[in-house]
């Protein structure tokens, strides 16, 4: 078995690799949703695994989020764990740690739940948690505590109220835009509110797809089971091609155990 399969991160403090995965998550979403919060369904569908889609979505799906909250809550945490798992291991091994969490934990999903469709960053960011937990355990225990309490009390309540930001400015822009419109019919100008009634349609159909998204977004469920194997695909990973970060990952945590241990006087 290979001991590594890019060159040592010592010295090296910053995370490209994790830095990289992060920046192609967040720009795809917008790439595909158009600049605005939520993706349609059509495109959504279209970059979702699921048995009867593209083989592409063996690996897309990584990259396409539910809305906003699902989005917000998948980047932290790989932004976290991805540079504890490539400081700790290599900057290779986290893009394939990632990528391949992502398909077999995906592919195990769509054989279990053949009708539903999986989008989402959370299972290669499970490899990447699983992979960090066994060779840097210290640091991947703190982001395990602190990291959930974030995303809840600080991550979802701004996706929530960027959604609600967005439903004002458009209700604001419609409601002008009908005012316009009115006034430009009185004043007889057939073409400047032929105009006018055609942004108000272009605003009515925004407003559509965000109530929409909003709606499918509360209605999305996770699924416990595909992120265990996504763990269990990244710790399995160190143990056979990184050993050397795992007996490293276990010697810190037996000392920190031990320490504890005379903390509290055992």
């Amino acid at each position: 078995m290979p001991e590594s399969f890019s060159a040592p991160v010592s010295g090296r403090k910053f995370p490209y690799a994790t830095a990289l995965i992060s920046l192609a998550v967040v720009t795809f979403y917008f790439y595909l949703s158009g600049g605005s919060l939520f993706i349609s369904d059509e495109r959504l569908s279209a970059f979702s695994l699921s048995p009867g889609g593209s083989p592409l979505g063996g690996v897309a799906h990584l990259f396409a989020h539910v809305g906003p909250r699902h989005l917000a809550s998948n980047v932290l945490p790989l932004l976290a764990f991805g540079y504890v798992f490539e400081m700790s291991v290599g900057w290779l091994e986290a893009f394939f740690v990632f990528l391949a969490s992502g398909a077999i934990a995906g592919g195990v999903f769509s054989l279990l739940n053949p009708a539903v469709a999986l989008v989402g960053a959370s299972t290669g960011v499970a490899g990447l948690i699983g992979g960090s937990c066994l060779s840097a355990p210290k640091s991947a225990f703190v982001l395990l505590l602190f990291t959930p309490l974030f995303v809840h009390f600080i991550l979802l309540p701004s996706a929530d109220l960027a959604s609600g930001g967005q439903a004002a400015a458009l209700e604001k822009k419609s409601g002008d835009l009908a005012d316009l419109y009115a006034a430009q019919v009185a004043q007889n100008r057939p073409k400047e509110a032929q105009q006018t009634a055609q942004e108000i349609s272009a605003v009515e159909q925004s407003r559509l797809a965000l109530s929409k998204g909003i709606e499918r977004e509360g209605k999305s469920s996770s699924d416990a089971l595909v992120h265990v194997v996504g763990a269990l695909v990244g710790m399995a990973f160190v143990i056979l091609f990184r050993r050397s970060a795992a007996d490293k990952g276990v010697a810190e945590l037996e000392e920190t155990i031990g320490s504890l241990g005379r903390a509290l006087g055992f």
